[in-house]
């Protein structure tokens, strides 16, 4: 099973930052996110939003983690599980492997959407 990548949006950003942050931090959190620059892709940003988990402080550490390699915020934002289990190829049955990145994405899907 091929690990599924969310299809989303600046809108998207734009909405899980109000529904994330304070309104008082909201606003510092959408300057942060305008200055990371045209570079980082929707998707990167909502990793950042997604690990910071509402706190502002996380998201000054994920935004330099996202500029140091955008890619491990991305792994360990949507696919938390899989980077826990599957440390190498092998490592987990194929059945495991499939259940682990179908929990990953319903985790994401209900963490963008709720």
């Amino acid at each position: 099973m091929r690990q599924r990548t969310p299809s989303v949006t600046e809108s998207d950003v734009d909405r899980v930052v109000r529904r994330d942050f304070e309104p008082k931090d909201a606003a510092e959190v959408e300057l942060l996110l305008r200055e990371l620059g045209g570079g980082m892709s929707p998707r990167v940003k909502l990793a950042v939003l997604k690990l910071s988990e509402g706190l502002l402080d996380s998201v000054h550490r994920n935004l330099d983690a996202a500029r140091r390699d955008w890619r491990d915020v991305i792994a360990h934002a949507e696919y938390p599980n899989y980077m826990r289990r599957v440390s190498a190829p092998g490592a987990v049955r194929s059945d495991q492997r499939s259940e682990i990145i179908r929990a990953d994405w319903e985790q994401y899907d209900a963490w963008l959407n709720r």
